[in-house]
């Protein structure tokens, strides 16, 4: 038995209706029986002081804790006292535990991993933050962030790529455990979707998604795009000849897939979208969609993708994969890459625990 705490990546409270890797493993180990209790320390937030306190909590069995550090979100020569002051104030609100799991989840809190009173300590790496473009400001923190990852004794990276970078960068053992997916049963669609067969893309739709190539495939077949999007991408979606739902709650998602026809995986080829595994590839796959997508590493793990290079490809694949029709995953691949399996293993690996885990 364990108690558990987790440093996220994300903000708590996106995760009650957007699915992420992170939020499937909170799901599922809030009922585990082998977590005593959970407890997740939103994404930090740099400022003059510490501060620690409770926030709302829209998961039954998880404490949710809000984390403030100081100093600037550049970093400075302050950093260690900050950290150790931050690691004080925010053990002062745990409960006392003899048998704890601490993991980080974002190079952000990294340093607090070596500095919380626990048995086990893990480091979970997804993406590779360094590309992000929302780092820019805070690249000092995510390079000492993933230095800090040394003093866990388990890390964990999202993908074969991402692994490779911090073994070779920072010198980390690093186990690869990929992201999974839901099977549940399709619930209810969003509505204003159109009435014959479409492609669709499900995602944020950020710098690393290439509309020029939505563009191309709109031209072809249908295409819907659901996701909360950037300033400047939402300006752009707005003049393409698609269905733009903007932000769908994670429980319709499963109901958008029963009713498209063909996945897109538009995204650009870069530093980060090659260290990504992205969750979509697996929903799609799961739902027994054909799939466009651009060549990135770690496709060939999924069924039925159509590797498209340039606009006038994409568009040409869209159109056929949308007249494919569906079909089931080969036998045995959803359950080797279900949400349950994955939360088991990593569970596993970072406290050592083992037993059946709760369905």
């Amino acid at each position: 038995m364990t108690d558990v705490v987790v440093l996220l990546g994300t903000r708590f409270s996106d995760l009650e209706t957007h699915g992420t890797r992170w939020r499937a493993l909170l799901v599922r180990w809030a009922r585990d029986p082998r977590v005593t209790s959970l407890t997740v320390v939103d994404f930090p937030r740099f400022g003059r002081a510490v501060g620690v306190r409770e926030i709302p909590s829209w998961l039954p069995g998880c404490r949710a804790l809000d984390l403030r550090v100081p100093g600037p979100v550049g970093g400075s020569m302050a950093d260690g006292w900050a950290w150790r002051c931050t690691a004080r104030a925010l053990t002062r609100r745990l409960s006392p535990s003899g048998r704890r799991l601490v993991v980080g989840a974002t190079p952000l809190s990294a340093p607090l991993i070596g500095l919380l009173p626990a048995q086990h300590r893990a480091f979970d790496a997804v993406d590779d933050w360094r590309a992000l473009p929302s780092m820019r400001l805070a690249l000092r923190r995510v390079e000492a962030g993933y230095r800090a990852a040394g003093a866990a004794a388990v890390v964990t990276a999202v993908s074969d790529v991402l692994s490779d970078r911090l073994r070779q960068d920072y010198g980390l053992q690093v186990t690869t455990v990929g992201n999974g997916v839901d099977l549940q049963e399709p619930a209810q669609a969003p509505d204003g979707l159109p009435a014959g067969p479409f492609a669709v893309y499900v995602g944020n739709v950020q710098e690393r998604v290439d509309l020029d190539l939505i563009a191309a495939a709109a031209r072809t077949v249908p295409v819907v795009v659901a996701g909360r999007a950037t300033d400047e991408q939402a300006a752009r979606l707005r003049l393409l000849p698609v269905t733009w739902l903007g932000p769908v709650p994670v429980q319709q998602v499963p109901g958008l897939l029963a009713a498209a026809s063909a996945g897109l995986l538009p995204h650009r080829r870069d530093a980060l979208t090659e260290s990504m595994a992205p969750m979509k590839l697996l929903e799609y796959a799961a739902a027994g969609l054909p799939i466009v997508s651009t060549d990135l590493p770690g496709i060939d793990d999924v069924p039925r993708v159509r590797i498209a290079h340039g606009p006038e490809a994409f568009a040409r694949h869209a159109l056929a994969a949308t007249a494919e029709g569906r079909r089931k995953p080969p036998a045995g691949w959803l359950e080797s890459h279900a949400w349950d399996a994955v939360s088991d293993r990593l569970l596993t690996l970072f406290a050592g625990v083992r037993g059946v885990p709760c369905r």
